[in-house]
């Protein structure tokens, strides 16, 4: 389970952290950290630690193109793509 720090920004790499009040439901063996820091961001709107202005402006771009429904993390619809179940597990 990946926990996440109570405050202004996430830890996503202390996944062990007592003081922590939220825990997602997702198991961090079925996403790649890619896939993690995306869900981890959607469920609290908290900007990720260790990451510049830029590269949040590029992760929040990306990161707004999913969505966490039913424990799984979706890819929204697009012109003429439907709505996609994201599948990534570490070992591909």
């Amino acid at each position: 389970m990946t926990r996440l720090q109570e405050g202004g920004e996430i830890d996503s790499g202390d996944l062990d952290t007592k003081s922590s009040s939220y825990e997602t439901l997702i198991s961090s063996s079925k996403y790649r950290e890619e896939s993690i820091k995306i869900i981890v961001y959607l469920t609290t709107l908290k900007k990720p630690a260790g990451i510049s202005v830029s590269d949040f402006r590029k992760f929040k771009q990306e990161a707004l193109k999913h969505g966490v429904h039913g424990q799984k993390l979706w890819q929204l619809p697009t012109k003429g793509i439907p709505t996609r179940l994201v599948v990534n597990n570490k070992k591909d």
